[in-house]
């Protein structure tokens, strides 16, 4: 989706960070594209730092970002550098937006099916790495718990993509007002699945990790980035999602067996999976793409945010016709292959 006005001009933001950081003078400001965040290179005769800009609400923990970046620095997964204001702050707060600044990292970030197989190889490794170093920290807060999983209502589900099917139908979206009405045959799916949550596997983790969150150099890892949700999520859901997002030949909305199974391979090299964990990992992730109305999100999108929220809202619907089709077969081949 598309991001709300910056609560900052650009004139504030030079105030603000000379004031708090004493690293001026300030030489250049720009927004950096993309993310869910507004993020600004500053750069000073010494530095280039980003200002991040998050909003307050249940999925940011901006306040824990440099603890578990600390921490898989000392793991050594690298990580950007925090920096501290003049009164030894990492986080601070105005106009109801929690703000930090950490260093910048050069390279290139690949957009979601365009990953080269070393990363997608790289990146499956590394998630086991960050699962195993953030194992050194208490459990963070609570991502898709028992919580999340017990606040889901069919009906209310059901309304809303009977209201995207009528609002598309509105703006001319016929395509995605068909995805919609589809999307609405699923939903008894959403009553059926069921998950033991004492059984999966929930660990400390990035929280949003995909090959996007990955600054790369050539042929290697730079930096994992953007830890501002860290929390305990089910594994399987960040693992099959990174996957999907990454590897090209899911494009389409289909996952190539073999290719998902070398993915996991290599995160187990550091992580681990139960045969439970293996069992679900299909039906949990169809039924977290299925419960994120991600057509509306779309709809809803602003211009700078339309071409991102319409790709996935398309590709994530594929997804569901594929996991209708063949959740049960990967189910069965997963749990007989570990």
């Amino acid at each position: 989706m598309g991001l709300a006005p910056s609560v900052l001009t650009l004139q504030e933001i030079e105030h603000l960070f000379i004031a708090k950081y004493r690293m001026g003078p300030v030489q250049q400001i720009h927004v950096l594209p993309g993310g869910d965040n507004y993020c600004y290179k500053i750069v000073t005769p010494e530095h280039e730092v980003v200002l991040k800009e998050m909003s307050i609400n249940a999925m940011n923990h901006p306040k824990m970002e440099p603890v578990v970046a600390e921490t898989l620095n000392s793991a050594a997964i690298p990580t950007p550098r925090f920096y501290q204001t003049i009164d030894r702050s990492y986080v601070w707060e105005l106009k109801n937006k929690l703000f930090h600044v950490q260093q910048f990292i050069p390279g290139r970030v690949y957009a979601r099916h365009t990953a080269p197989d070393w990363l997608v190889w790289d990146s499956a490794e590394l998630l086991g790495q960050i699962h195993e170093a953030l194992s050194q920290l208490p459990p963070l807060e609570d991502g898709m718990g028992i919580g999340w999983y017990m606040s889901y209502q069919s009906e209310q589900t059901r309304k809303s993509y009977q209201h995207t099917n009528d609002l598309a139908e509105q703006m001319g979206q016929p395509l995605l007002a068909a995805d919609a009405r589809y999307r609405l045959t699923l939903v008894p799916w959403l009553d059926q699945f069921k998950f033991d949550f004492e059984r999966l596997t929930r660990r400390n983790t990035h929280g949003d990790y995909h090959a996007g969150q990955l600054i790369c150099g050539e042929m290697h890892i730079e930096v994992v980035i953007d830890l501002t949700t860290a929390c305990v999520h089910p594994i399987i859901w960040e693992l099959i999602r990174a996957f999907t997002f990454a590897d090209p030949e899911c494009r389409e909305g289909s996952i190539n067996l073999e290719r998902f199974k070398e993915f996991i391979n290599l995160y187990l090299k550091h992580g681990y999976l139960t045969p439970y964990d293996l069992q679900m990992m299909p039906y949990f992730y169809f039924y977290q793409l299925l419960r994120s109305n991600y057509i509306q999100q779309y709809l809803d999108a602003d211009a700078s945010g339309k071409s991102l929220a319409l790709e996935l809202a398309i590709w994530s619907t594929k997804m569901c016709h594929w996991f209708e089709e063949h959740g049960e077969f990967l189910s069965e081949e997963l749990s007989r292959s570990f």
